[in-house]
């Protein structure tokens, strides 16, 4: 996974995490608001109702009284306040009805509906015989069964405003509990959220940390190792980091390779800088020596031991055309014995070859040949080289 994947990943999640707080708080939110509604819109509009129904029939009440008690009221006055009241009541009921949803409030209110009907056919009455001038019958009339239904209306109107508060005090506890739990869920979202994102931040930090923390451990190895085998990173993670452990490491192999071409370089420079030196002490050291015996002697005694051989041969040419010989001249370490044939033939052997082509022979893991054939005496060695003098392109030694 890449880095950046990574980070949006982590703080993807985050977001996503807060975004579901966000949704969760404001949907508590939004049912506390309807709770709150309930109690502001529904039951009061419910209390208001049945406050309406009790001051109109308090209202028709009043009315009534005028007729029984005042004769010097106009009738039809007092008697379009109790029509207006009684609108008033049926309005109210009328509304409550449509509002209301509670079983015991539906049954009140058809209860009230029907005191309301009663009531209303005993106003009629009364007015009835207050027009036709009997108000001993309107007064005993309203004294008994008027004043009986109007308190039963009251205590009708009561009930409901009973209930309904219940209801208000139930819907405001129902708020208070939806309140507290919101405050409650809205801590353990904040926590939770915290919590997770802390994780997730320290996963992904980690994850970082730990990648960055492997490649620089390697890295500063390479001050500490051989430059000639540098180190290498394990790809762990396929993301930049990974990357830069595949370039660290193609860089490595690199630099592995020019080391080792400058160190053959050196090398080189080193053996050239080796034959020069010898060169201008071999030259230096024969300069003034007029005697070829003694000059064969000291080549064999430079050269031999220079090259690392064990023993060796100082051969001089004679001889002219196709009387040419190579004849032994001077000889190194051989102590009670001879080392070497006395003569060879131009191309006869290692020795004539190396004389008529006038170049440098070398040979490792030397067979068992003749003896004679090759010039050892008694024992040929291991490994063989002939060099030749040469003067002008030509061999003359």
């Amino acid at each position: 996974m890449k880095i950046k994947t990574k980070l949006y990943t982590g703080f993807g999640s985050l977001l996503a995490l807060l975004i579901v707080m966000l949704l969760l708080v404001l949907s508590m939110l939004n049912d506390l608001n309807q709770s709150m509604n309930e109690i502001v819109k529904d039951r009061y509009t419910k209390a208001k109702l049945a406050t309406t129904v009790r001051f109109e029939v308090g209202n028709m009440a009043r009315g009534l009284y005028t007729l029984a008690i005042d004769d010097k009221t106009p009738i039809d006055e007092v008697v379009a306040s109790i029509n207006q009241s009684r609108t008033n009541e049926q309005v109210a009921i009328a509304q409550f009805e449509r509002i209301v949803s509670l079983q015991q409030a539906s049954a009140l209110l058809a209860q009230l509906r029907a005191q309301s009907l009663t009531y209303e056919l005993e106003q009629n009455r009364m007015i009835d015989l207050v027009r036709s001038g009997q108000r001993a019958q309107a007064n005993e009339l309203l004294l008994g069964e008027i004043t009986t239904t109007s308190l039963a209306v009251f205590d009708t109107v009561g009930k409901l405003n009973t209930v309904q508060e219940a209801r208000m005090e139930t819907a405001l506890q129902d708020a208070t509990t939806t309140y507290n739990m919101a405050v409650k869920a809205t801590w353990t979202l904040i926590v939770l959220s915290l919590f997770l994102g802390g994780v997730i931040a320290f996963r992904v930090v980690r994850s970082l940390t730990a990648s960055l923390r492997h490649v620089t451990s390697v890295i500063t190895l390479v001050t500490k190792g051989s430059k000639q085998k540098l180190p290498r990173i394990e790809v762990r993670t396929q993301d930049e980091i990974g990357e830069i452990s595949q370039a660290f490491n193609a860089m490595a192999v690199a630099l592995e390779e020019h080391g080792h071409h400058e160190q053959e370089f050196q090398r080189t420079i080193q053996e050239q800088t080796w034959i020069k030196t010898k060169l201008a002490e071999t030259t230096t050291m024969y300069q003034g020596v007029q005697d070829l015996e003694t000059l064969a002697r000291m080549i064999m005694s430079k050269l031999t031991p220079l090259v690392g051989a064990s023993y060796g041969v100082f051969y001089l040419k004679e001889g002219h055309k196709d009387q040419q010989r190579l004849v032994k001249f001077s000889s190194y370490a051989d102590m009670d014995r001879e080392v070497g044939r006395d003569a060879f033939r131009m191309g006869e052997g290692l020795v004539g070859q190396c004389a008529a082509e006038n170049r440098t022979i070398l040979l490792t893991d030397l067979p068992e040949v003749s003896r004679s054939h090759q010039g050892w005496e008694p024992q040929p060695p291991p490994r063989s080289s002939c060099c030749p003098l040469s003067m002008k392109a030509t061999c003359v030694r």
